[in-house]
């Protein structure tokens, strides 16, 4: 007789992590048009940023629960200082847009999961904080070829007449 200790754990074996799938394509797909039926994602549905939200999905995914729906100030923060490593987009320039559309998703997250308006306020704040790193971070990519005219990234840009252009 083997003695309990040395047996192969078994899936009710109560030593193992329950296992966290993936959601299935048609769930994830139901989830996503949710946030884009949404106020909070309202105007994110576009084949331009479709896969910036894939990105946003694939990295909560990825992370303890494997819930894409568990944001939190830290895993923002992560996220913010990561993403550009390992989102390798054909159009580097949609990777701005990472920052706003992370905001989206939060306070769709908020509202959908009922999660405290503190802690929703927490994180925002602190996708806040982290967006100056994120976009000088970002500004290689855009240092040889391209300009930004967009006013909500302007804390970061030096602004020359109408068109905003990345710092050095």
């Amino acid at each position: 007789m083997t003695h309990p200790s040395h047996q192969s754990p078994t899936l009710d074996s109560p030593k193992l992590a329950p296992l966290t799938l993936w959601p299935s394509a048609d769930e994830m797909s139901e989830k996503v048009d949710a946030f884009y039926a949404s106020p909070f994602g309202d105007g994110w549905d576009s084949y331009e940023t479709s896969d910036l939200l894939d990105h946003i999905a694939w990295f909560a995914g990825t992370h303890d629960s494997a819930d894409i729906f568990a944001w939190d100030d830290t895993r923002a923060v992560q996220f913010l200082e990561h993403i550009l490593d390992r989102a390798h987009l054909a159009d580097p320039t949609r990777a701005a847009l990472f920052p706003a559309l992370l905001r989206g998703w939060v306070r769709y997250v908020g509202s959908r999961e009922q999660i405290p308006a503190i802690e929703t306020r927490r994180t925002l704040a602190a996708i806040e904080r982290a967006e100056p790193v994120f976009f000088t971070n970002m500004a290689p990519l855009f240092s040889d070829y391209m300009t930004f005219e967009d006013p909500e990234r302007s804390t970061i840009f030096e602004e020359s007449s109408e068109t905003v252009t990345p710092h050095p």
